[in-house]
């Protein structure tokens, strides 16, 4: 059978594989940003936007699934450590993306700073929510001035 760390790899890509599940359902349920992104103009800025917007919504998805695994009491430090070095690979992927090293690092580093401080738990979440938050509000005013601009 699996051992503890081999268990904890599966939850993991479980996670993964349930959000890239999303998005097929998505595209059949034509998820508004997804469904303007697909019929955009290929390569434009706004594109660009929405297809961002969508990945904001993905990534924030992906996260809200995994966090459960990072709060199980029965795993040590080490085993905590193995995860968020499993997701940081996951995370690096798109290092080149939409996203860049920023987003990846920041979050990284939150991760790191939730499993040194349990006691911020809450604290380190906000700031996570917060994040995406921001990014969120930033794609919705570069849209919006992007919709003036074609009018």
């Amino acid at each position: 059978m699996f051992d503890k760390q081999q268990r904890l790899c599966l939850n993991f890509l479980e996670k993964v594989k349930e959000n890239r599940q999303k998005i097929f359902s998505d595209v059949e349920k034509t998820d508004p940003d997804l469904y303007f992104a697909l019929r955009t103009k290929i390569n434009s800025a706004k594109q660009d936007v929405y297809l961002r917007l969508y990945d904001l919504s993905w990534f924030q998805n992906l996260w809200a699934s995994t966090q459960p695994l990072f709060e199980k009491k029965d795993l040590s430090y080490s085993e905590k450590q193995k995860l968020v070095d499993w997701y940081d690979n996951f995370l690096k992927l798109w290092e080149f993306s939409c996203f860049g090293k920023s987003l990846i690092s920041e979050e990284k580093r939150i991760l790191d700073d939730m499993l040194l401080t349990n006691e911020k738990w809450e604290e380190n979440v906000k700031r996570m929510e917060d994040k995406f938050l921001k990014m969120k509000v930033e794609l919705d005013k570069k849209l919006e001035n992007l919709k003036k601009e074609e009018e």
